[in-house]
């Protein structure tokens, strides 16, 4: 009896195992299923922000690119502020253009040039100087704008 006891217990036990694993297995693919969905979803929400017209986000690229070499120190700010005054006109004539066309994220993205183009005049003004910490925070609200 103790042998068919014995035999019964490790029978038991391996179709318990089998069962385990099968649903280790099964939890294995769930998981990865889950992780390639939120890999899948953060990779969709990079680019261009949805209602954003194409010529706004390209204005808004070269304001942040231009905000960037000034914060690097490749260009002056009477460069990068001529840079911006110009990126903040084309930004606003585009928004007109944009906002009967229903992108309601361009004025997002004209606003930040906007601000960004004020914090690098008040940055180079030879009176008083702003401080380099506004330009970089109104860097980063242009970027948050397009998406970066």
């Amino acid at each position: 009896m103790e042998i068919r006891d014995c035999m019964s217990r490790n029978i038991t036990a391996w179709f318990f195992y089998k069962n385990l694993t099968k649903k280790n297995e099964f939890i294995k693919k769930v998981i990865a299923i889950i992780i390639v969905a939120v890999l899948f979803v953060s990779l969709c929400s990079c680019g261009k922000p949805n209602s954003t017209s194409d010529s706004m986000y390209q204005i808004g690229l070269n304001a942040l690119s231009a905000a960037d070499d000034y914060i690097a120190g490749k260009i002056s700010g009477e460069e990068a502020n001529i840079k911006l005054k110009e990126y903040n006109r084309q930004a606003t004539a585009q928004y007109e253009i944009s906002k009967a066309e229903g992108f309601d994220k361009d004025f997002n993205i004209s606003f930040a040039i906007s601000m960004l183009s004020y914090a690098v005049f008040d940055s180079t003004r030879i009176i008083t100087t702003g401080p380099m910490s506004e330009v970089k925070e109104k860097r980063d609200d242009l970027a948050k704008a397009l998406g970066k």
